[in-house]
């Protein structure tokens, strides 16, 4: 049996570009270069054949896994999961790297330094560790595709997301490294299997 896990993230956005945190603000669409990126990601997966293709149903994603598809020479239904949606950052969101070391420096040197173990509170006051929560959200994306896939000989499966929810997915298949989200880097469009 091969499982063969295709992990693409989302082409260049207009927060991206405008160096703005996104976390699951659905404010950020697809820039030209972002459509251009998933063009070519697609051209190069297009001899894969993959048993199905997954998504994160925020635009910047989705925009992305349907511009990826529609290079394909065979036609794909996309699953928007909510399961592959961005990490949660709550009142970051919309800010520049400037402001939430301003507004936030404590929690912010913890997002640089040990983001597995940064504190936040939601506008419930409520606390919760984004980082573990995401780390438990792609557990329950993965125990999906295992159940589902998991006995067929030979599967692809191309998978559109984002930077720290296809970090989490990563090591969570090798194991988790300590420390491991802060050495993995995913430029926009990139493939990772």
């Amino acid at each position: 049996m091969v499982l063969r896990l295709v992990f693409v993230r989302h082409g260049l956005s207009s927060f991206n570009e405008k160096g703005i945190v996104q976390g699951r603000s659905d404010n950020s669409y697809l820039t030209k270069q972002g459509y251009e990126q998933a063009e070519c990601t697609g051209r190069i997966l297009d001899d894969i054949n993959f048993a199905d293709i997954y998504s994160s149903p925020l635009i910047r994603a989705a925009e992305t896994a349907k511009t990826i598809e529609n290079c394909f020479q065979k036609n794909y239904d996309i699953h928007f999961d909510k399961n592959l949606l961005e990490v949660n950052l709550e009142n970051w969101s919309g800010l520049t790297i400037k402001e939430i070391k301003n507004k936030y420096p404590d929690d912010y040197a913890n997002w640089k330094n040990d983001p597995e173990n940064l504190i936040l509170q939601k506008s419930d006051n409520e606390t919760y560790k984004p980082i573990e929560d995401l780390f438990i959200q792609a557990k329950k994306f993965t125990d999906h595709i295992f159940i589902n896939y998991g006995s067929e000989e030979e599967t692809n499966i191309l998978i559109i997301a984002h930077n720290a929810i296809l970090r989490c997915l990563i090591l969570s298949l090798i194991n988790r490294p300590q420390r491991g989200f802060r050495k993995m880097k995913l430029d926009n469009a990139s493939i990772s299997i």
